[in-house]
């Protein structure tokens, strides 16, 4: 069993469950029967399935190990464990050993894709959409604790999946796969662009902005233009990707999408200080508003990361950018109610409390957050944390302080 801080999930065994359509229960009534047809039978539970898909168990015995050949039609070591048990590693490197696993199931290749195509089309059902969705809104989910690089390729096999099934969907099921694989292929590109695979990130969005259109979906819209706002603010146009949070604004103004409105205000926010613009208030008092009205357990997937602390984080970033007096306080509030785990929201705050004190002067103060931040960016993997301290690393290195000139060097070095 792997201790809980050096757990990995088994990713490829999931995706493999997934591409057969079945539930974590019908996967293990699914192992019981290829034990039965082995002639050894075996007691897999839908706890064991979780165990395994969770990282608790990274191995198995001969008996599953045989049925779980039998029942998916792959080879135990395309499964995603590892084949004999072993002392436990130190997370990075069971990181690393996930991103091999992750890379060599190629889960995209022509021959999945026609497996596929053969076996699922006719298949699917109200009760098989259903599960789709809940497996879409399941990555979503893995994608505040998961590395990018973990999960890029099974998000990616998902899309592949959702695209077999569309092309063979009746007019029933069509516009809500086209929803789903908009979804999908939004989150995609998300995780292309935390990897740095711009073309890669705008192929993904361009199709997911398609899809939004063929299914008349303002909302599936409005999420992929937010998502382009990042980048197109990160490759310095903010006046632009102010003007895509405007447009996606247009689009989320239902009562029941007062949670995607908030995200979308709160950038709005945030992309209007870094203009400079004094309405980045209004924008921000709107988002506050917005979040008011949220409902527990309501929203699309793609908003559902948006809480409290990330409302919060965006309010500290706009109040950086503005110099204004309250992000202080306001840092200190919301750092104060993050969990241990939640080092991608940490590295955003960090860096833009820093870059406040760079602005400035205060340099001291500056290189103390600024590497707090890159700890907790490194840890997390965090695409906004990069960003924010390669946009910080010139003024570091331009104040000629040996510590600023130092810290400037090492963000350089690691991004």
């Amino acid at each position: 069993m792997s201790p809980d801080s050096a757990r990995v999930p088994n990713l490829t065994l999931r995706e493999v469950r997934l591409g057969l359509l079945m539930s974590q229960d019908e996967f293990a009534a699914a192992i019981r029967d290829a034990g039965r047809k082995l002639g050894e039978p075996n007691d897999a539970s839908k706890r064991l399935v979780q165990r395994w898909e969770s990282g608790e168990h990274r191995s198995c015995r001969p008996v599953y190990r045989r049925a779980l050949e039998e029942a998916t039609g792959r080879r135990f070591e395309e499964l995603g464990f590892t084949k004999d048990d072993v002392m436990p590693l130190d997370r990075r490197a069971l990181l690393a050993a996930g991103a091999i696993v992750a890379s060599g199931a190629a889960l995209s290749e022509p021959f999945d894709r026609l497996r596929r195509a053969l076996q699922f089309p006719t298949r699917l059902d109200a009760a098989g959409l259903e599960f789709l969705e809940k497996t879409t809104a399941e990555h979503f989910t893995q994608e505040e604790e998961v590395p990018a690089r973990l999960l890029a390729e099974h998000v990616g096999g998902h899309v592949d999946l959702l695209s077999l099934l569309l092309a063979g969907a009746s007019d029933r099921y069509r516009t809500q796969l086209s929803v789903m694989a908009g979804e999908a292929a939004a989150l995609a590109g998300w995780l292309r662009y935390d990897l740095g695979d711009l073309a890669g990130a705008r192929g993904y969005w361009g199709t997911a902005i398609e899809a939004a259109k063929t299914a008349n979906d303002g909302p599936l819209l409005a999420c992929v233009l937010a998502y382009l706002s990042y980048l197109t603010s990160a490759q310095g146009d903010p006046k632009e990707a102010y003007r895509l949070l405007s447009a996606a604004g247009e689009q989320v103004r239902s009562p029941q999408h007062a949670a995607a409105r908030s995200w979308i205000s709160a950038r709005a926010a945030e992309e209007a200080a870094t203009l400079g613009d004094p309405s980045a208030l209004v924008s921000l008092e709107r988002a506050m508003t917005s979040f008011d009205y949220v409902q527990p357990d309501t929203g699309r997937p793609w908003v559902k990361f948006f809480n409290n602390a990330r409302l919060g984080s965006m309010a500290v970033t706009t109040y950086s950018r503005l110099g204004h007096p309250e992000v202080e306080s306001a840092a200190d509030a919301v750092m104060g109610s993050l969990g241990e785990n939640e080092r991608k929201i940490k590295a955003v705050i960090l860096a833009d409390v820093a870059g406040g004190h760079a602005t400035r002067g205060d340099f001291d103060a500056a290189c103390g957050l600024a590497e707090k931040s890159l700890e907790a960016t490194l840890s997390g993997e965090a695409v906004l944390g990069r960003e924010r301290l390669t946009a910080l690393a010139p003024t570091l290195r331009a104040s000629g302080a040996a510590q600023a000139v130092d810290l400037a060097d090492r963000i350089d070095s690691v991004f």
